[in-house]
C-alpha cells in the first residue's frame, strides 16, 4: 500500500484562548501530543510456534506472518506488541478481546460468528498426516483405531474428524493444548501413531522429528489474519490493500519474504492455482471414496447374506445328518425287535405243532425272557398240580 494511504484518526477539541504565554505553551504541547497520538495505533498480536508461518527467534516474533505484518505496521506507524501463545489460547483470547489479531488462521463459519478475517489470504495450504517411516500406515483404512495427535481447535483436525466419521472410521484422537511441534514430538517418541499438521510446517520440519507424510490431503484452506469482532475495519482494509499491492508486483516485499522462507521464485498466480487444483483433487478423491464406501457396504451386505445362507445350509445339512443317524439307530432297534419276535413266534409255533412239550416250551420261554428282558437276571417257572408246586425251569438259581 502506498505510504500516503495511511489509517488516521481525527481529533476534535476546543480551548479557551488566553493572553497568558504559559497557557499558549501548554496548549501547543497538548496539541502536539494529541497529533502524535492520533496517528499511533496499538495492536496486540498473538502468534504460535509453527515455523515458517510464525515462530520465536532470539525472543522476537518472526516468520512469514510476523514479518509481513511488522512491515505494514512500520510503514503505517502502528505499534505492535507480539505475544507467543498456543493456538487454542489465541483463539480464546481473540474471542474475549484480549488480543486484537491472531496470525495464520483459516476462516471457518464458527469463527466468523465472533471474529473477523481479512479478505486476501496470505498463503494457501492444507493439512497433512505425518507418521513414522516404518509404521506401515499408508491410507485412511490403516488409521482405523490408531492414535492420532491433533492441536486442540485446529481446523484440519475438525475437518478430518468429519471426513473419517462419514466413512465409518474411528481413530482415537488425542487433543493437545499446544502447537504442531508438540504433536509431531508425540509421534516421534512413539506415544501416538500419527499427527495432523499444516503441510508447510510439516514439509520444513518433518525430517527434524524423523517423520514422513502419508500423502493424504486434509481440508485445503486459505491462511489469513483473525481479528477480534469489534476491531476498526480500517485496520483490516489497510492490511488487505498492502497484500493486494504486493501480490501484483514481482520482487515486492511479500515475494521476498516468501522466497526466503519457502525457497524459489513464486509466481503470484501459482499459489491460488495450486490451491484450487488441490481443492478439486480433494473433492474428486472424496467422491471416489464415497463411491468406494457405497460399493464396499454393498459387497459387505452381499457377503453377509451369503454367509448367512451358507450357515443356514450348514445347519440344515447337520439336521439331515442327525435325522439319518437317528433313522439308522431306529432301524437297528427294529431289526433286533424283529429277530426277537421271530424267535418268540418260532417257539410258539413249535408248541402249536406239538414239536415241544409243555415243559420244554415253558423252559424256552423262560430262557427267552431272561435273555431279552434287561432287568431279568434270573427267574423260574412253576406249575401247580393237585395243590402241589412243581418246578419246571429255573435260570440263575442255585440247584
Amino acid at each position: 500500500m502506498p505510504k500516503n494511504q495511511r489509517l488516521g484518526f481525527s481529533k476534535a477539541f476546543a480551548f479557551h484562548r488566553s493572553p497568558n504565554r504559559l497557557d499558549k505553551l501548554i496548549f501547543l504541547i497538548a496539541l502536539l501530543l494529541l497529533y502524535a497520538s492520533g496517528f499511533t495505533l496499538d495492536l496486540r498480536v498473538g502468534y504460535f510456534e509453527a515455523p515458517p508461518l510464525s515462530f520465536e527467534k532470539n525472543g522476537v516474533a518472526t516468520g512469514i506472518f510476523p514479518e509481513l505484518l511488522s512491515k505494514i505496521a512500520e510503514d503505517e506507524g502502528w505499534n505492535i506488541t507480539y505475544k507467543k501463545i498456543t493456538f487454542s489460547e489465541g483463539i480464546d483470547k481473540v474471542r474475549s478481546g484480549e488480543l486484537d489479531i491472531l496470525l495464520a488462521v483459516a476462516e471457518t463459519p464458527e469463527y466468523s460468528e465472533w471474529a473477523q478475517f481479512n479478505e486476501d489470504p496470505v498463503l494457501y495450504s492444507w493439512g497433512a498426516i505425518y507418521v513414522h517411516p516404518f509404521s506401515g500406515l499408508r491410507n485412511l483404512d490403516d488409521l482405523q483405531g490408531k492414535r492420532i495427535a491433533v492441536v486442540e481447535g485446529d481446523v484440519y483436525y475438525q475437518e478430518f474428524k468429519n471426513l473419517v466419521s462419514n466413512f465409518g472410521k474411528s481413530p482415537q484422537f488425542i487433543e493437545v493444548k499446544g502447537n504442531f511441534f508438540d504433536v509431531m514430538k508425540l509421534v516421534s517418541i512413539g506415544e501416538v501413531d500419527a499427527c495432523i499438521i499444516d503441510r508447510i510446517v510439516g514439509h520444513q520440519n518433518a525430517e527434524r522429528f524423523g517423520l514422513k507424510s502419508m500423502g493424504v490431503v486434509v481440508s485445503p484452506v486459505k491462511l489469513r489474519l483473525m481479528f477480534k469482532k469489534d476491531i476498526d475495519e480500517g485496520v483490516i482494509s489497510v492490511i488487505d490493500s498492502y497484500l493486494r499491492d504486493w501480490r501484483t508486483r514481482e520482487g515486492s516485499y511479500y515475494y521476498g519474504v516468501i522466497e526466503r522462507y519457502l525457497g524459489g521464485t513464486i509466481d503470484r498466480s501459482f499459489g491460488k492455482l495450486y490451491f484450487w487444483i488441490i481443492v478439486i483433487g480433494a473433492g474428486t478423491v472424496a467422491a471416489l471414496l464415497a463411491i468406494i464406501g457405497v460399493l464396499k457396504r454393498m459387497v459387505n451386505k452381499k457377503t453377509q447374506d451369503l454367509m448367512r445362507e451358507k450357515f443356514e445350509l450348514a445347519i440344515a445339512n447337520e439336521e439331515l445328518m442327525a435325522m439319518n443317524r437317528r433313522l439308522e439307530v431306529t432301524q437297528n432297534e427294529l431289526d433286533v425287535v424283529m429277530r426277537k419276535l421271530e424267535k418268540l413266534i418260532d417257539i410258539a409255533g413249535k408248541m402249536e405243532e406239538k414239536e415241544l412239550s409243555e415243559e420244554e416250551f415253558l423252559k424256552r420261554l423262560l430262557d427267552f425272557a431272561v435273555e431279552n428282558v434287561p432287568e431279568a437276571d434270573y427267574g423260574s417257572i412253576w406249575i401247580i398240580e393237585e395243590d402241589k408246586w412243581k418246578l419246571i425251569a429255573a435260570v440263575g438259581h442255585d440247584e
